[in-house]
């Protein structure tokens, strides 16, 4: 075909010439880019830009050809109709005599005046050109040999990747819910802009599971606070504790922990500060120590088992003496120095006359030969009491001394049987549940269960 044309820069003819028929000349672009994928693209839809050559008669100052024709724009087209072994290409022949320098100023405009599509744009474009097929051949049914028309397909007919394509096309889908990919200027400025936005949403879903678990957590934890807290409380038994001890089988405690009264009147010191009352607190006379604490010790050496823990506390200034012999005729081995819980209570009675008392102590002692269950630990156990406004018995002592007694003296071995005989506070048992161990306790007073 010839077609005779004019433009404001030069005229030119447009017609199919042969290939072989054309200088390439030394041109300055070495890398042609994807040409397998732009030779498919002519194979299928032909070549809509024809390429532009000179006349060789036209070329001016030392630029000689032996050919018909000088390639000056589309060098890549021209590679691709070769790799397609097409035999002529559309092409526009200029006939202006042009010079060397101007050659080469309209091969460096053909390559910096191109204007690539934006991500965008190429994506709605694939995108409609993959819903049109789907409308004209419907959607390919799953299964081998289905009818129908596939990203698979498009991306065959576009002469790409698949991934690639579906890429493309989800650049186009996602500009809806981000805006911001209208602005990207690469395709992977794009991908970053949707990979951002997933995480976006994969963290808000990930923050909503967690939500979700830690509500159920939460309500399970509440469930399990409230069984333990009923199970407790049936382990604190309201009753005489030589009335209740009887109901306890012989030769199966593995520790008793007893902090009887010390006989030292100490209702009737703390009486005025409110802290207790007759119904609370049942008080031993001095005259009626010994004879209570030997029959206490012999009830406790009835339930432990053949090689058990006793512990024992009582008034070091009062009853060390007496406690230790008492002690030792029902049974039991108890070390002569012991063992010390020192705290920051600082109280006396006396402030005038007499320092402040840090100290309370107990002895420990055996039935039988048990081994002590934390080997090198000292006979001094230090913690605080709990403050005034934090306690709501006047001789509580706290868990985290109760724990570590029952650590040293048990190890970490679970599910122990224990008895705390004067419960009080309660705090043993607490302790003793918090370490897997079963406890009950018995005290006269309901107050403090």
């Amino acid at each position: 075909m010839t077609d005779k044309k004019t433009t404001d820069i030069f005229s030119y003819e447009l017609k199919d010439i042969p290939l072989n028929e054309i200088d390439l000349g030394d041109r300055e672009r070495k890398d042609m880019g994807d040409l397998p994928v732009l030779a498919a693209d002519l194979a299928q839809f032909g070549l809509h830009n024809p390429i532009l050559v000179i006349d060789t008669s036209f070329l001016t100052n030392g630029v000689t050809s032996k050919l018909p024709y000088f390639l000056l724009a589309g060098e890549r087209r021209y590679q691709a109709a070769s790799m397609n072994k097409w035999d002529t290409i559309p092409a526009k022949i200029t006939q202006r005599v042009l010079s060397d320098w101007e050659i080469s100023i309209i091969e460096l405009h053909e390559n910096l005046q191109r204007k690539d599509m934006s991500p965008l744009e190429e994506g709605n474009l694939k995108a409609k050109i993959h819903r049109l097929y789907q409308e004209k051949k419907g959607k390919k049914s799953a299964g081998p040999g289905g009818s129908g028309h596939s990203l698979a397909d498009t991306a065959k007919i576009l002469g790409q990747s698949k991934g690639n394509v579906s890429m493309d096309i989800k650049i186009s889908e996602m500009s809806e819910v981000i805006p911001e990919i209208k602005d990207a200027k690469t395709k992977a400025e794009a991908r970053k802009l949707i990979s951002e936005f997933e995480q976006k949403l994969l963290r808000a879903e990930w923050a909503r599971r967690e939500q979700k678990k830690l509500q159920a957590k939460a309500s399970k934890i509440v469930k399990t606070e409230d069984a333990r807290r009923s199970s407790l409380l049936k382990r604190y038994i309201v009753g005489d504790f030589f009335k209740e001890i009887k109901r306890v089988t012989e030769r199966t405690i593995d520790l008793i922990e007893l902090d009887p009264d010390w006989a030292i009147m100490l209702k009737e010191a703390v009486k005025d500060r409110g802290a207790l009352t007759a119904s609370d607190y049942s008080q031993i006379l001095p005259e009626d120590y010994e004879d209570v604490v030997y029959e206490v010790a012999q009830a406790a050496f009835r339930v432990l088992k053949d090689n058990a823990w006793l512990i024992f506390w009582y008034s070091i200034e009062d009853w060390h003496k007496e406690t230790r012999s008492i002690l030792e005729d029902v049974g039991f081995k108890v070390c002569p120095m012991p063992a010390v819980w020192i705290h920051d209570s600082n109280y006396t009675a006396t402030p005038a006359y007499r320092l402040g008392q840090r100290t309370e102590h107990f002895f420990y002692a055996r039935k039988g030969s048990p081994r002590l269950g934390k080997l090198g630990h000292s006979n001094i156990f230090t913690f605080r009491t709990a403050r005034k406004n934090e306690r709501f018995h006047i001789a509580e002592k706290p868990i985290e001394l109760y724990e570590e007694i029952l650590r040293t003296f048990i190890g970490d071995r679970k599910a122990a049987a224990t008895i705390t005989g004067f419960a009080g506070s309660g705090n043993f048992i607490l302790a003793a549940d918090n370490l897997e161990h079963n406890c009950i306790g018995f005290d006269l007073g309901q107050t403090f269960k």
